[in-house]
């Protein structure tokens, strides 16, 4: 689904191939591959593509659907292969560029010993989760907030974090962005 949305934007935008690579430091021949569906994107290359083409990343991740009812077995969904984690949308997205959200929100399995992401990250949006299942670790520069089930925590805008699954099993946790961050 990310590469056809990928060629869409980068046509749409007037970039070749080169020049999409040459911009983002990926190259052309990774570019073209996951623009196929012949493989599938890091959230770091993802992110890159995103800031070229000036877009969202989210914008490539999901369908247009402007419904408002979500029903469980039509989440959108988005895998990030380099921790092994898929998230199901669970608000209503759109990658037409004149619809802007205030929030997304997502539905997020961790495995064991899984963080969110490869290091600390910070977003100009606003965080909130909500922990339904399991325990997770939310660490902010040198601080760790240990949350179970049932515990909330929430983050400001651009402070680093990342966010681990610290029990021994899977948790399952909400994730309210607003603005969207991707």
């Amino acid at each position: 689904m990310e590469g056809e949305r990928i060629k869409e934007v980068r046509n749409r935008k007037g970039y070749t191939l080169q020049e999409l690579a040459d911009k983002t430091g990926i190259t052309a021949s990774y570019i073209s591959q996951i623009e196929r569906g012949i493989r599938h994107p890091s959230l770091g290359s993802l992110r890159k593509i995103a800031e070229c083409l000036e877009v969202p990343v989210l914008a490539f991740m999901i369908n247009n659907d402007d419904s408002f009812i979500i029903r469980k077995q039509n989440r959108k969904t988005t895998y990030m292969p380099e921790i092994e984690t898929e998230y199901q949308f669970i608000t209503p997205i759109s990658s037409d560029e004149n619809i802007k959200p205030n929030m997304v929100g997502l539905y997020a399995k961790l495995e064991p010993g899984k963080w969110v992401s490869e290091k600390l990250i910070s977003h100009s949006g606003q965080e909130s989760i909500l922990v339904l299942k399991g325990e997770i670790e939310v660490h902010l520069y040198d601080q760790v907030a240990r949350l179970k089930e049932g515990d909330s925590f929430y983050i400001r805008e651009n402070i680093p974090h990342n966010i681990l699954c610290s029990g021994k099993e899977e948790s399952i946790s909400i994730h309210y962005f607003s603005p969207p961050i991707y």
